[in-house]
C-alpha cells in the first residue's frame, strides 16, 4: 500500500516534467571541449613564448656578464675597476627588473586570454542551460 502510494505520487510528480532535448546538452559539452582546447592552445603558446624569451634573456645575461668581467679585469687602476664593477652591477639590477617585468607581462597576457576564452564559454553555457530550462510551449 505504501509502495503503491509512493509509485502513484512519483508518477504524478514526474508527469509534470517536459522531456529535455539531449542534443542541446551534447552541443553544450562539445562547445565546452572546444573552449577548453582553445584555452589550452593559448596557454601553451604563452608558455612557449615565455620559454623562448627566457632563453634569450639567459643568453644575453651570460654575454653581458662576460663583458662585465672582461671590463673589470682589464683595468689596472683599482678605482676604475671599482667604477666598472659598480656600473656592471647597476646594469645587472636594471636588466633583471626589466626582464622580470617583461616575463610577468607575458604570463599575465596569456592568463588573461585564457580567462577571456573560459569566461565567455561559461557565460554562453549558462545562457544555453537557461534556454533549455524554460518551459516549452504546447506547439513545440
Amino acid at each position: 500500500m505504501v509502495a503503491n502510494n509512493f509509485k502513484n505520487s512519483f508518477t504524478n510528480f514526474m508527469g509534470n516534467f517536459q522531456p529535455m532535448d539531449l542534443n542541446i546538452f551534447k552541443g553544450t559539452v562539445s562547445k565546452n571541449v572546444e573552449a577548453l582546447t582553445a584555452a589550452n592552445q593559448v596557454w601553451m603558446e604563452g608558455i612557449q613564448a615565455a620559454s623562448r624569451r627566457n632563453a634569450e634573456i639567459a643568453q644575453n645575461s651570460a654575454q653581458k656578464s662576460f663583458e662585465c668581467l672582461k671590463d673589470c679585469s682589464v683595468n689596472p687602476n683599482m678605482q676604475e675597476m671599482q667604477q666598472a664593477h659598480s656600473n656592471c652591477m647597476n646594469d645587472v639590477i636594471h636588466n633583471f627588473t626589466s626582464n622580470v617585468r617583461e616575463m610577468m607581462e607575458m604570463s599575465s597576457k596569456a592568463s588573461l586570454e585564457v580567462f577571456d576564452i573560459l569566461n565567455k564559454r561559461a557565460s554562453d553555457a549558462v545562457n544555453e542551460m537557461c534556454l533549455v530550462c524554460q518551459p516549452q510551449k504546447a506547439g513545440k
